[in-house]
């Protein structure tokens, strides 16, 4: 039985860019999470002469297939093209409907990276909950000038707990857990909200897995 995907797939062969739009924009309203076609729009982009249509499809593919094997080679060829306008059809199926998003964050002693990690997350999520476990080295100050509130918890030896108790105080739909010495990349900036929303409309509690690079030695 040929799938609707080796139906675009064949489209795209094919040369048939407007039966392989008609076909993909079918699939992605019916489920927006299935990562080949999200692959398919941004071939069909490429196609078409639009690379910065073409970028922003891969980035969603990325999102939904983090482990991609395509995805260093794309990111290097595409990564740094200049802002255009997306096509009206695209435009909409990239639309999703965010829910709120809280960042968490244990800390103790971060001050040497507390900055970078809250600035990060600017505009990526609409509520900071911050849990400090002791810190003396400045770290409340530093969080205390970005208007970051902060929460404060003793430390039992348990990051359940910590984190059990960051929880209680989360008001919004999803939370983005981070440490104190990572930060989200800037291009990553709509990921949280974009996984919540595609993730979120199945109606169950997700967990999802964040791919970390390590900047580190």
């Amino acid at each position: 039985m040929i799938s609707d995907l080796d139906v675009v797939r064949q489209n795209l062969l094919d040369g048939d860019y407007s039966g392989a739009q008609e076909r993909l924009v079918a699939l992605l309203v019916e489920d927006p999470r299935v990562a080949q076609a999200w692959v398919y729009a941004a071939e069909l982009s490429e196609r078409t002469g639009r690379p910065y249509q073409a970028w922003q499809a891969y980035r969603r593919a990325w999102l939904l297939d983090p482990q991609a094997a395509w995805a260093p080679g794309i990111h290097a060829r595409l990564s740094s093209l200049p802002k255009e306008k997306l096509e009206d059809w695209f435009e909409n199926l990239l639309l999703v409907e965010t829910p709120s998003v809280a960042a968490a964050v244990i800390v103790k002693d971060e001050a040497h990276t507390i900055r970078q990690c809250i600035d990060s997350l600017q505009g990526a999520v609409d509520e900071f909950v911050v849990v400090d476990t002791g810190s003396t080295d400045g770290t409340l100050d530093i969080l205390r000038e970005l208007d970051v509130p902060v929460l404060k918890f003793g430390w039992t030896g348990s990051f359940a707990d910590a984190r059990n108790f960051a929880l209680s105080h989360v008001k919004s739909d999803w939370v983005l857990w981070i440490d104190g010495d990572e930060s989200l990349n800037p291009e990553d900036v709509d990921a949280p909200r974009s996984a919540a929303a595609l993730y979120g409309a199945l109606g169950r509690p997700i967990a999802l897995r964040i791919v970390q690079v390590n900047d580190v030695g």
